[in-house]
């Protein structure tokens, strides 16, 4: 028989292990430990966040909270709250394990902040307050940068607290991550090449559009061009420049501007359906109804302007994905009726939905080095980008990968791009394939080398000197060494 007391005495001592166990697990994440090894630390695990309905809470009123129980500890892996009218307080707290006094830097990732309020208290109970946000001007304390940087100096062995309010008028999110300088300023320069390479590309796009379209007299290329300049400035503001650069607009731009620039798209991207298919020939009664909706885009956009934007930006965003459907709708009916264009239309949109799916795929992004040489130009920078873009579509499409790395190194004379998967490698023999052979041309047209390895997964090594030639610079040395003498 079941000894009946035996087995209770071990349910409670196994309770009292867990509680135990808990409780030092709690005691460990309360506090965020800074070393001499720290370079970048997602905070998630350490906030606990409080929603003030009122949006007057104080920050003696939020410390009540805290200590009152209120505050939540955080599950996501950057908390968000959505569109929301009550201002959200974030409490963390952080100990120096250095040798001597460090300068720490926490970012929030994001530009569309209305209010920021961040309230370092100190171990001897002084507050130090700077403030930031699209409603606000910043800080002088703070550093200079496209999302809003908290400096936070600790002495060695220092512990502090970290109150933090927020609040938007946009959908509110906390991507919260605390920075040693230099490892923020080495992750800088590949954010601002990554940022550069994308406006770099949309720009050429739109450049090249518009000089076909005085080459060939066809004003579906002037329709594309502006509609991608509505995207352009989409980005521009969800990035954060456009507040950055303090552009004129600038508290308009990241509600209004945003809704503009949807509208204004959509508007373009509704034109050029009609070119791309020839809809007023193909189905002129279809024709006729997007014509009817183009019309409604100025009123609807007036009222969207002027009605409350949390509600707005939603249906805006709607507009957007019901857009998406009706279009691929239309190319696969005009597929059907013997278009051949909209065939490629209709497959291009679904590999774009296809390889934004969830994949599971962790990619990660990081750079070592620096250097002082200028940036690559339109033109290089474009082919590497378009390197970079395969290498990474190649691992998400074939290698069945659940981790993407890619790492930029930079030398005073040197580049190095590596893109790394852990997927299941290449069954042909490196440079088989037409996709590498197109990688390996641009490289070698900017005077570089590419390398591939197929053995735990895939790697590609490429390797350029700098500063980056052009494939006009190679032709003319080419020239040169075969000039008679």
């Amino acid at each position: 028989m079941v000894d009946v007391w035996a087995v209770n005495r071990f349910t409670t001592l196994t309770a009292l292990v867990v509680l135990l166990c808990g409780g030092f697990a709690s005691q460990a994440e309360d506090c965020i430990l800074l070393t001499a090894s720290t370079t970048r630390l997602p905070l998630t695990p350490w906030l606990s966040t409080y929603r003030d309905v009122s949006g007057a809470a104080t920050l003696e009123q939020a410390q009540q909270a805290f200590r009152d129980g209120h505050f939540q500890a955080s599950r996501k892996p950057w908390p968000s709250f959505g569109f929301t009218p009550n201002a959200v307080w974030v409490r963390f707290a952080v100990r120096s394990e250095t040798a001597g006094q460090m300068l720490w830097l926490t970012e929030l990732r994001t530009a569309r902040m209305s209010e920021l309020d961040w309230y370092l208290i100190r171990r001897d109970g002084r507050v130090e307050h700077l403030v930031a946000g699209n409603l606000r001007e910043r800080s002088p304390e703070m550093v200079d940068n496209k999302f809003p940087i908290f400096p936070m100096s600790l002495a060695a062995g220092e512990t502090a607290e970290v109150f933090l309010r927020v609040r938007s008028e946009a959908a509110l999110h906390l991507p919260l991550q605390i920075w040693e300088p230099k490892a923020f300023i080495e992750a800088q320069a590949g954010n601002e090449a990554a940022f550069a390479a994308f406006f770099g590309y949309l720009a050429a796009l739109i450049l090249l559009s518009l000089v076909l379209s005085l080459f060939i007299r066809d004003r579906g290329f002037v329709i594309y061009s502006l509609s991608l300049l509505g995207i352009f400035g989409l980005y521009f503001i969800f990035s954060g420049y456009y507040v950055w650069l303090r552009l004129p607009g600038g508290r308009f731009a990241v509600l209004g501007g945003v809704i503009l620039g949807i509208e204004y798209t959509l508007l373009l991207m509704m034109a050029y359906l009609r070119y791309f298919f020839d809809l007023p020939a193909s189905m002129a009664g279809l024709n006729r109804w997007i014509v009817r909706l183009a019309w409604g885009i100025p009123p609807i956009t007036v009222v969207f302007l002027l009605g409350p934007y949390r509600i707005m930006d939603q249906l805006a965003i709607l507009q957007v994905l019901l857009f998406g459907v009706g279009s691929q709708a239309v190319s696969l009916v005009a597929w059907w009726r013997g278009n051949r264009v909209a065939r490629f239309y209709a497959l291009a949109w679904l590999s774009f939905w296809s390889l934004l799916s969830a994949h599971g795929i962790d990619f990660e992004l990081s750079v070592s080095g620096d250097s002082d040489q200028p940036g690559p130009g339109l033109f290089p920078g474009m082919s590497l980008f378009r390197v970079f873009k395969e290498s990474v579509t190649n691992a998400v499409k074939h290698s069945g990968a659940r981790r993407v790395a890619a790492l930029m190194e930079f030398t005073p004379s040197r580049f190095r791009l590596t893109v790394w998967d852990n997927g299941r490698g290449m069954g042909a023999a490196p440079g088989s394939g037409r996709g590498l052979a197109n990688m390996a041309a641009r490289i070698q047209e900017l005077g570089g080398t590419m390398t591939c390895r197929s053995e735990q997964g895939t790697q590609l090594v490429f390797e350029l000197p700098l500063p980056l030639k052009t494939p006009a610079d190679s032709e003319t040395a080419q020239a040169s060494d075969s000039a008679p003498i």
